[in-house]
């Protein structure tokens, strides 16, 4: 209970939900903000041999001749190997590492037009299935006095507390999955404007993240994020904000399965604080989840649906980005937690390679407005799609988020 009594001591009030509460008494503030969890490892000093930390790469924004793109190149993290458990029993985890030195693309006022997550080696080589790497997830915050979560705002949150900050002074603004989420502002259809992630002046950034290594051997990576970039706040580029709703908001959006067979469901519920036109929703859920429903005002307006498969299918596919689509009527976006991975007994199973993202036809509403209700529900089911196992053979914790990004939002 110390991260009650902590939330006392700062007179900042606290979710009310009894699983919220379970799950912030599993795992303990201390641990999550001492690192007590990650003891011996986490971000370590650079080999002489590795490659360099920032690659400037050629304009990915045909649209934009003045934009730039750069791979920045951050850790390398030491993560231990499947022999080793952490207090949660999971094997060979970087469990949420909070990480408050980023390095910014840009100095001073800029704007982002795109950011793509990887994972990759010393030399550059990619860190992935195919050689026991996992980039489980990773969550990006702006850190500053004038930032504030749109959803965990004068709330308690563990992923705010982890990085030092509280939901006041920071917001979370990108997170990816071992898809290696690729978020673009301006897709291919959009001709007439452009759209990006303001960054201001007092702006840092900081991460979270959390990675897995299914070798006997401990192994160091380096996290990357490519930014497409404009230097400035040109008048013509519109900001955008990402609204994040979770079954655990402002926890580590981790949730522990109810049943360890059958079915189940998560609900969150949200009173909008923020106006502005949507440009898109997409939703997260983890192996064993089948669809991600939201509703606004009672009225079903994006059903996100997952699709499984096996082998590689959702390596490099975008995740978590509602602009990320085939055409501006809709599209796909993947998560996927196995590329050909096999269960606890050796046998080979299907994992999530895509969500069904909700954009353009396929998004029931044009207009987040201050005091909708926006209800969401995470729907899991273990008869029709096999969970992720721990060592000991039960489920895993899951996760039900929707990311929603908000063109010049209002709060």
């Amino acid at each position: 209970m110390k991260n009650l009594a902590l939330a006392s001591l700062l007179a900042i009030p606290i979710l009310t939900s009894p699983l919220h509460q379970k799950r912030q008494q599993d795992i303990g503030i201390g641990s999550l903000l001492s690192g007590s969890l990650n003891a011996g490892y986490g971000k370590k000093p650079a080999s002489p041999n590795d490659g360099p930390r920032r690659v400037v790469l050629a304009n990915r924004i045909p649209q934009l001749a003045s934009a730039k793109t750069v791979k920045l190149r951050y850790g390398p993290y030491l993560v231990p190997n499947m022999t080793l458990k952490n207090d949660f029993g999971e094997s060979g985890s970087l469990y949420n590492y909070p990480d408050t030195e980023i390095e910014r693309p840009c100095e001073g006022e800029c704007v982002l037009l795109g950011i793509t997550a990887g994972l990759e080696y010393g030399n550059g080589t990619d860190a992935d299935l195919k050689s026991g790497m996992w980039l489980h997830h990773m969550v990006a915050f702006t850190v500053s006095p004038d930032r504030k979560d749109p959803t965990c705002a004068g709330l308690t949150s563990l992923p705010s507390l982890a990085i030092g900050s509280d939901s006041s002074h920071s917001e979370r603004f990108f997170a990816a999955g071992n898809e290696k989420s690729d978020a673009r502002f301006n897709p291919p259809w959009v001709k007439d404007e452009m759209m990006g992630y303001y960054l201001y002046e007092n702006d840092k950034i900081a991460f979270l993240v959390d990675l897995m290594n299914q070798n006997a051997d401990d192994r160091t990576v380096y996290m990357t994020i490519t930014y497409d970039y404009i230097e400035g706040r040109p008048k013509d580029v519109s900001d955008v904000k990402a609204i994040w709703l979770d079954i655990e908001q402002c926890g580590t959006s981790e949730y522990q399965p109810p049943t360890q067979s059958g079915n189940f469901s998560a609900k969150y519920s949200w009173a909008a604080t923020v106006d502005g036109e949507i440009l898109g929703v997409g939703g997260h859920l983890h192996d064993g989840g089948t669809h991600l429903s939201l509703a606004v005002d009672g009225k079903q307006i994006c059903d996100s649906v997952a699709t499984y498969g096996t082998a590689g299918k959702a390596e490099g596919v975008p995740a978590m980005n509602p602009t990320a689509a085939t055409g501006k009527g809709g599209g796909e976006a993947g998560h996927s937690h196995g590329s050909e991975m096999k269960g606890t007994s050796g046998e080979v199973v299907e994992h999530i390679t895509n969500m069904s993202v909700c954009n353009g036809k396929t998004l029931g509403i044009e207009k987040v407005q201050q005091g909708q209700k926006w209800d969401m529900e995470a729907f899991y089911d273990y008869a029709k799609f096999k969970g992720m196992k721990n060592g000991e053979g039960k489920q895993t914790s899951v996760m039900g988020i929707a990311v929603m990004y908000v063109k010049n939002p209002k709060v």
